[in-house]
């Protein structure tokens, strides 16, 4: 930067153009910019006769400029100008803030009114008064709670579970973890396998054998009071997911890429059954007149007129996995799965219509208990319940956020859930 001390041909940087801007200059009004510009002109004119002939001249003449724009400030229709600008900018601000507040209210209203359709269609009750709704509470069944959680030592995942007749129970899970339910002491004993492979079904059959299958082709068989051992039914690897038992001698088990197997000799032989199907399955099905059915992945339902020996499809419009399927006689039955889809037919499966769910969460396990009373579990502490047969559902309120994989029933009609994590509970009809 360089300063200039004096003005005119005295200054030794008068005159020259020292950077690209030299000086910023500002008017209020045309009559002022041409009166100054003379004036700068006459200083910096090329020729000699046009300029200011001594500095005294140039500062008078400066000076009658200074004095001119203090004496034409207040009069100067820019001042006037800037005025009016400042009161149109102050009511455009209004207006804009008042216009976003409008739109703000707007976007609210367009919410609840999105929310509230969306909460009614998904099993929510608005509460109303009079005319005007004051409370939004969700469609629960308050006629449910849970148990505090109940210790069986152990942090594994538990998979399935039964009670037999006699009090009797196996539950099993993750790492070929076996427990059995002693009565006398109301506890859970673990029962000890070579094996160390996760296990995802067990099944009972009609004369008391049990059949566990699990991961790399596992199927392990006893007694629910012996020894369990296992055995080898096939030569390559395979995950087995379910398997069920029509009679003494008739059963099929379900597994990874539409795999299926049949026994017709209590499960001593198992054969390939091959269904056209490269689905996982997930559950399988016996109903009371011999038919079967089967369900898995994208969507699959197989079905089975002859015990399980040729299966054929039965397509339903949706592409979420079906993980269980449960029958209260061979009329009515109900299939659930990803995302709360919820199955019913009341043909005895011919044709199934989807239900609204409750939830969005993925179901793992339905069980029809008796005719008043149908249980559904799933992820993230799900719990639903139906009275009728499942036409309706309602929630019951979580205590619990564990991912839930199966109902167990014991003979008195109490009902016990269990999940990841080695979580065991009670389901409970009627407050604690």
């Amino acid at each position: 930067m360089v300063i200039g001390e004096k003005i005119g041909p005295e200054d030794r940087f008068s005159g020259e153009k020292l950077s690209l801007v030299l000086t910023v200059w500002k008017w209020t009004d045309f009559s002022e910019m041409v009166e100054r510009m003379k004036k700068m002109h006459k200083l910096f004119s090329k020729d000699i006769s046009e300029r200011y002939q001594s500095c005294n001249e140039a500062i008078i003449a400066f000076h009658f400029l200074d004095q001119y724009l203090k004496d034409s400030k207040s009069e100067s229709d820019y001042f006037v100008q800037k005025s009016e600008r400042k009161i149109l900018s102050r009511k455009k601000s209004i207006f804009g803030f008042s216009f976003a507040i409008l739109i703000l209210i707007l976007i609210i209203f367009f919410v609840f009114v999105q929310v509230k359709d969306f909460m009614e269609q998904k099993g929510y009750a608005i509460f109303e008064s009079g005319s005007d709704s004051f409370m939004i509470l969700p469609n629960i069944d308050s006629s449910f709670s849970f148990s505090s959680e109940i210790n069986i030592n152990t942090k594994l995942s538990l998979h399935s579970g039964y009670f037999g007749s006699n009090l009797s129970g196996l539950i099993i899970g993750d790492s070929s973890l076996v427990l059995s339910f002693n009565e006398k002491e109301n506890s859970w004993t673990q029962r000890k396998l070579i094996s160390s492979s996760n296990l995802n079904d067990l099944c009972v059959s009609k004369n008391g054998d049990i059949f566990i299958v699990g991961d790399n082709s596992s199927l392990i068989t006893g007694n629910i009071n012996n020894n369990l051992k296992s055995i080898s039914i096939v030569n390559d690897n395979h995950s087995f997911y379910s398997i069920d038992f029509f009679d003494q001698k008739t059963g099929v088990i379900v597994g990874n890429n539409g795999f299926i197997l049949r026994s017709v000799d209590g499960g001593k032989v198992w054969e390939r059954v091959y269904a056209n199907n490269s689905s996982t399955l997930f559950d399988c099905k016996f109903l009371n007149n011999g038919r079967a059915f089967a369900v898995g992945m994208k969507g699959t339902i197989l079905e089975s007129n002859n015990l399980g020996e040729t299966w054929k499809s039965i397509e339903v419009e949706t592409d979420k996995y079906f993980k269980s399927i449960s029958f209260y006689n061979n009329e009515i039955g109900l299939i659930v799965g990803g995302g709360g889809t919820i199955l019913r037919t009341n043909d005895g499966g011919n044709d199934w219509h989807k239900l609204e769910s409750v939830s969005n969460n993925a179901l793992n396990k339905v069980r029809i208990i008796h005719k008043y009373l149908s249980v559904i579990v799933g992820n993230l502490g799900t719990v639903l319940t139906s009275k009728d047969q499942g036409e309706t559902w309602k929630i019951v309120e979580p205590k619990y956020f564990n991912n839930w994989n199966d109902i167990l029933v014991k003979a008195n009609n109490r009902i016990y859930l269990i999940g990841d994590n080695g979580a065991y509970v009670e389901l409970i009809e009627g407050e604690i």
